[in-house]
């Protein structure tokens, strides 16, 4: 899947927000990847390297973390560092995500724009599922 940047940001943002709900109601019932995997396929994403938007980016770019969406705006972002670790610590990565995001410069009408594809693409699921 070809994403922008500003995509990448976005929907990473997005699954990680509605991931770190899921977590506080069931702490310690699934895990991460599991959650990740979900998300995407409950919102009608096949085929998302590692389950991950920022990954997806990055392999269509150069298949660097180098071009990480993360690692452009914090060159030490690593989803890998023991202090936030995604895997073992879900909240504290997605705190380093949400201090990414007060950096991350996106245009209003990208964002807008975004939000707007965001949910016409539920809307999209939604009609597919009444079928």
């Amino acid at each position: 899947m070809k994403l922008s940047y500003n995509e990448a940001f976005f929907l990473c943002l997005k699954q990680w927000g509605d991931m770190i709900r899921e977590i506080k109601k069931n702490p310690n019932e699934l895990s991460v990847v599991t959650l990740k995997l979900s998300w995407c396929i409950k919102n009608g994403f096949k085929g998302v390297r590692s389950y991950c938007f920022f990954c997806e980016f990055t392999h269509n770019a150069d298949e660097s973390c180098e071009t990480c969406p993360g690692r452009l705006v914090d060159p030490e972002f690593c989803c890998g560092n023991l202090a936030y670790d995604y895997r073992s610590k879900p909240l504290l990565f997605y705190e380093k995500l949400l201090k990414l995001k007060s950096e991350w410069k996106c245009p209003l009408h990208i964002l807008l724009f975004l939000h707007i594809k965001w949910y016409w693409r539920k809307a999209r699921l939604f009609l597919r599922g009444l079928k």
